[in-house]
């Protein structure tokens, strides 16, 4: 999961990366550090949302995206695992754009969202919702002329009812109201 902020000022700064950019941004942040990834320790609510229950969580701080100056880091919250042949292992576990810790002060976690994934395809599933909604809406203007044209309808019949009950004269339906029904 991707942890952010609760509460987003209007310049929201937003990334958006394929998987495997993302990885290859994570190798290079690695590479780049000579594969020396300092862990840190940090002190967290527990995503329970209990406040008294607050845990340790280790995070990787890695800069994520750099350009023009401007720089993004993101906490990568892993789990330490056994020592497999002298070798710590660890396993990720979340990813932070946020965290309210004073030692974290010298990153620059800016990011108010991150999306990892095809990009190409949210957009194509944006595109088919608003298309979606359109069918919808012109679904439902059918339905309500289609309504409207029973209840006149349904009003001709009860006239004509009540005419021919009443002995009064009675008219043939009118062609023009009969063939209004969309059928």
């Amino acid at each position: 999961p991707i942890f952010k902020r609760t509460v987003v000022e209007n310049n929201k700064l937003s990334l958006a990366l394929t998987k495997q950019e993302f990885i290859k941004r994570l190798n290079d942040f690695a590479d780049e550090n000579g594969n020396n990834i300092n862990i840190i320790p940090v002190l967290m609510n527990n995503e329970s949302g209990n406040d008294n229950n607050q845990v340790v969580k280790y995070l990787w701080m890695v800069t994520i995206h750099r350009a023009k100056g401007v720089y993004c880091d993101i906490g990568i919250a892993v789990r330490l695992t056994k020592t497999i042949k002298k070798i710590k292992t660890v396993v990720p576990t979340g990813i932070y754009l946020f965290v309210d810790d004073p030692i974290l002060e010298r990153w620059a976690m800016n990011l108010d969202d991150l999306k990892i994934g095809n990009i190409a395809m949210e957009a194509k599933k944006i595109r088919d919702l608003k298309k979606s909604v359109e069918n919808y809406k012109e679904e439902t203007e059918t339905y309500k002329r289609q309504n409207e044209q029973y209840q006149n309808q349904l009003v001709n019949i009860q006239q004509y009812r009540w005419e021919w009950q009443s002995g009064k004269s009675f008219k043939p339906f009118d062609p023009k109201i009969s063939n209004e029904m969309e059928i």
